[in-house]
């Protein structure tokens, strides 16, 4: 069986060791809660340069989060940018998670730049549109659910013939980028745990930049219904098999 592959954009146990020794490492919880222990999965650090294997030789494709920003302009991203074009015209199952998800729409001929006001940190609520209510992915999920977040940037124009499926006052939350490729701006991976330390190693640049740090540390709260979106993405890897 061909194997799940994660593309690193960022290995947190070299850039942010102090959330790696409590919360492990993204790529790892996003592989575990897709649930695809039937097949191999490989660990692909995209951010070192490190090529993926061809799309046609995977099952399904992952991207995690980063702390860099699509328009920085780095070599890998333009690399990672090109692979994961080859993957969705292959019909590859692909997912992107908060950097990831933006970089599929910057990929895909969307615009992704600064959010307004403050950034995104801490638990937020998303919203599930119409088009999300008929999704695999959030099929399940209620009209409302909360989700951890931890962005500063996010996709501000869709690429042409995407599909909004979750948003709320900060903008779009989730989008199907074609028949089998999706990307979220919210972290189904985090656990309120990993939120709060998050806030908490961060709250100066994050006060800095106008959030209460206090304020979203008292709305931390678990988040299950963000955690199954990554399920019902193995599920929709199985069905294809």
């Amino acid at each position: 069986m061909k194997p799940l592959v994660v593309l690193q954009c960022e290995v947190v146990e070299r850039t942010v060791p102090e959330w790696y020794s409590s919360c492990g490492e993204m790529s790892h919880a996003i592989a575990e809660g897709i649930g695809l222990q039937d097949r191999e999965t490989l660990m692909v650090p995209v951010c070192d340069g490190v090529a993926p294997p061809p799309p046609e030789e995977v099952s399904a494709i992952a991207l995690t989060g980063a702390a860099v920003m699509v328009g920085d302009g780095l070599p890998w991203i333009h690399e990672t940018s090109d692979y994961v074009r080859r993957a969705i015209a292959a019909g590859v199952p692909v997912l992107g998670v908060c950097f990831g998800h933006q970089l599929l729409a910057h990929a895909l001929g969307g615009t992704v730049g600064p959010i307004d006001g403050a950034p995104e940190y801490g638990t937020a609520t998303i919203g599930v549109t119409e088009h999300g209510r008929d999704d695999p992915l959030f099929a399940a999920a209620p009209e409302t659910f909360a989700a951890q977040a931890a962005h500063y940037q996010g996709v501000l124009t869709p690429p042409a013939d995407a599909v909004v499926l979750a948003r709320n006052e900060k903008g779009i939350q989730a989008l199907r980028y074609a028949p089998r490729a999706w990307g979220l701006q919210f972290h189904p991976e985090f656990t309120a745990e990993g939120t709060a330390l998050t806030l908490a190693l961060v709250r100066e640049p994050l006060e800095a930049a106008g959030l209460d740090v206090d304020a979203a540390l008292a709305g931390v709260s678990p988040s299950p219904e963000a955690a199954a979106v990554l399920a019902a993405f193995g599920a929709v890897v199985r069905s294809a098999d």
